[in-house]
């Protein structure tokens, strides 16, 4: 290899991308890593429990009844996490969808249509190199993932016609039916290439999403899952906090322009951590393959050329990668119906309950206090639901002005420049500044930057909309 190719691929993959890849390596193992997430898990639910009750404790004022709380609202908790998960398969095909090809299985349709919608916005340049590998890589996905829907074909198939064979009336399909059809193959084939092949969007159809030299259909997924994992503690965390203050605020505290204000600013971080994953290009992408979930008759099938694959190691480094102006909506949008809005339901949900059985304990514990925490945690319970929809938009916002942010300053830049440039003339010739003009020139300068602003964020919205 010259040194020339060297000296290309890495001016593509800037310090930056290395500084993300650290940080998200120090995220996940704070985070995701099984040990440390169970303790944040259960040190949020203490410190929830906490916050929650606080007030029932102090108008009650029994330290046997906060004993108790705090006892039973964890134990409740495990009780509503157990039940989440008997539920959690209805839950996230409605969340997700079903899957995409139906009893044969697949994606989910959301991830299914989210992957070919940011492959086709994504635009990935390799070296000769490294598409080998990510053809060879390629070849043995596509390959898995035939196997994989022509099993399950054959098994529902199976299935449908055993049944009928079992039935008094259907002594001709006994006749006729044979589970090794030489005709399965044809018929399976049909189904591949004239159904499964063509599933897919305006844009990009499944056959070229699965394409030998399609790298984003390796990325795009690497992309989505990591962002993902570091996004999804940041929700709980944050509703937290919001909880925090919410509680604080209830008890005149604080303002409500400070809540709001640390709410803009938690928004703001949490999609700050979105765009910069999504927007930096992965500086190495492994080629690993995975065999879990796979069918044990498969598994023994590929277990020698995947366990072959992987001891390779493979890695590729894109020389260059761009997306469209469509990407990062895309992103936006799928993070906020499939992961964000999602946890933060859940979330309110689960408070929502402590809220339900703090109020029946403390009625049952002190019927002279009903009243009081009655009032008072309807109040909490409508911040509580209002949370959703306000960290919702504020992540929206946040993660558009970030998209456009050029676009934004560009207005108020201008009008900074309005705002200041008669001072500094005026200082420049007279050597003094009268401050009674002050006034004027800002509220002409604000109302010219919102007029810039509002024309240039229109432009922006009636452009998404049309892609």
């Amino acid at each position: 290899m010259d040194t020339q190719d060297d000296l290309e691929i890495y001016s593509e993959t800037p310090f930056r991308a290395r500084l993300l890849l650290a940080l998200d390596r120090v995220l996940l193992a704070v985070f995701r890593n099984p040990k440390a997430a169970n303790v944040w898990d259960l040190g949020a639910v203490l410190f929830g429990v906490l916050i929650v009750s606080r007030q029932a404790r102090i108008y009650i004022g029994n330290s046997l009844f906060s004993t108790v709380l705090m006892i039973i609202l964890p134990i409740f908790t495990i009780g509503w996490v157990f039940v989440f998960l008997l539920l959690s398969p209805f839950v996230l095909s409605q969340i997700h969808g079903k899957p995409i090809f139906g009893k044969l299985g697949g994606d989910p349709r959301k991830a299914f249509f989210a992957y070919l919608k940011l492959a086709d916005a994504l635009n990935i340049e390799l070296r000769p190199e490294d598409l080998e590998k990510v053809k060879l890589y390629n070849q043995l996905n596509k390959l898995v993932i035939e196997e994989t829907l022509k099993l399950r074909y054959r098994e529902n198939r199976y299935e449908r016609l055993e049944k009928e064979r079992k039935q008094p009336s259907s002594a001709l399909v006994e006749e006729t039916f044979d589970p090794d059809d030489p005709n399965f193959n044809a018929s399976w084939s049909r189904l591949w290439n004239d159904t499964i092949m063509r599933v897919g969007t305006e844009n990009l159809i499944y056959k070229d999403f699965l394409a030998e030299e399609n790298v984003a259909a390796r990325m795009v997924p690497i992309k989505l899952q990591v962002t993902t994992l570091l996004v999804s503690p940041f929700v709980k965390l944050f509703q937290l906090v919001m909880i925090f203050l919410m509680v604080i605020y209830l008890n005149n505290g604080t303002e409500l322009i400070t809540v709001i204000q640390v709410g803009a600013a938690l928004s703001f971080v949490m999609s700050l951590i979105l765009f910069i994953n999504q927007s930096t290009q992965i500086s190495e992408i492994p080629l690993m393959f995975s065999m879990d979930g796979m069918d044990e008759k498969l598994k023994q099938s590929f277990r020698d050329v995947v366990e072959k694959l992987n001891s390779l190691k493979l890695t590729i480094r894109p020389k260059r990668f761009s997306a469209t102006k469509r990407y990062m909506s895309l992103v936006r949008d799928y993070f906020l119906t499939s992961t964000l809005a999602p946890a933060m339901i859940y979330n309110v949900l689960l408070v929502l309950l402590w809220v339900g059985l703090i109020l029946l304990t403390g009625t049952l514990w002190s019927p002279t206090n009903k009243s009081n925490l009655i009032s008072w945690y309807s109040h909490f319970s409508l911040g509580l639901v209002l949370l959703v929809p306000a960290l919702a938009v504020a992540y929206w916002l946040t993660v558009f002005v970030l998209q456009h942010i050029k676009t934004i300053l560009a207005p108020l830049i201008v009008s900074l420049l309005v705002a200041v440039l008669p001072f500094a003339i005026e200082y420049l010739f007279t050597g003094h500044i009268d401050l009674g003009h002050i006034r004027h020139i800002i509220v002409a300068a604000v109302l010219g930057a919102s007029a810039l602003l509002a024309t240039n964020i229109a432009s922006i919205v009636k452009k998404d909309l049309e892609k």
